[in-house]
Formats: C-alpha cells, structure tokens, sequence
C-alpha cells in the first residue's frame, strides 16, 4: 500500500513539474513575441542565449547582435505575431515548443506576410529558460 501511495505521489509530482515547465516555456514564448511586437530589444537581449541560431524562413540564417540591431535600429518592425497548434515537450533541461505561426511585419520598408512552422528551443540556463535556437519553415499555400 505504501508503494502505491509513493508511486501515485511520484507520478503526480512529474505531472505538475512537467505542468510547471510548460506553463514557463509558454510564458517565456509570449514575452518574446511581446518583445518582438513593442520593438524591445533589451528584453530579447534577456529571453536570447548569447549564441542563439535563427534560421528564417527563406533559408537565412541569424545571430543574437545582427536581430537585436534589425529591432533596434526600426529595420524589423512586427505588425502581429500569431502562433496556433502550439504542442510544448520537455527533455529535462531542454524544451521544443512547435507551432504554426502567422506573421505580418515590415522588413527594411518592404510590407511582407508568412506563415510557418516553428520549432523553438528552449534551455534553461541558471533556472531561466533562454531561446537557444529558432527555425521557420514555409507553409505551402
């Protein structure tokens, strides 16, 4: 009886951790996109690991100091930043959250639109989860 009773503990302490960690990718997910949408370049200074890898959409790739500028300087202005089918896992210290994401921005005066789907990763680095890396992939019309 004690060993179901632990078992049953074990199981409902995994649950709520688990429940924990992806209430705080989610949370750390939709302060991104905030600070993506405000133009907050020190907040994603936080939310990015210093050696972030960002793959976009057409195949591009990006570094932590040259998106932080594209921000800053008003050459990458988000207009909306929607995401759907959002399906977090969790790898102990490690996190995928994948979605679909719809996107409307202005890049260096160009008016543009995508639609993907988006695999972030997220580590957690001294008990904060960081974005790591980011990859969008076309969705075909």
């Amino acid at each position: 009886m004690k060993a179901i009773a632990l078992l049953a503990l074990l199981a409902c302490r995994l649950t709520c951790q688990a429940s924990d960690t992806q209430a705080q990718i989610l949370a750390t997910d939709a302060q991104y996109r905030d600070a993506v949408l405000r133009g907050d370049a020190a907040k994603l200074a936080i939310i990015f690991a210093d050696d972030i890898l960002i793959v976009h959409s057409d195949g591009g790739t990006d570094t932590k100091a040259n998106f932080l500028d594209s921000i800053s300087s008003g050459r990458l202005k988000m207009m909306s930043y929607d995401r759907s089918d959002v399906q977090v896992r969790t790898y102990g210290s490690t996190a995928l959250l994948f979605s679909r994401t719809a996107k409307t921005f202005v890049y260096r005066g160009n008016p543009a639109k995508a639609k993907d789907t988006s695999i972030v990763t997220f580590s957690k680095v001294r008990r904060q989860w960081k974005i790591v890396a980011m990859q969008n992939t076309p969705l075909s019309e």
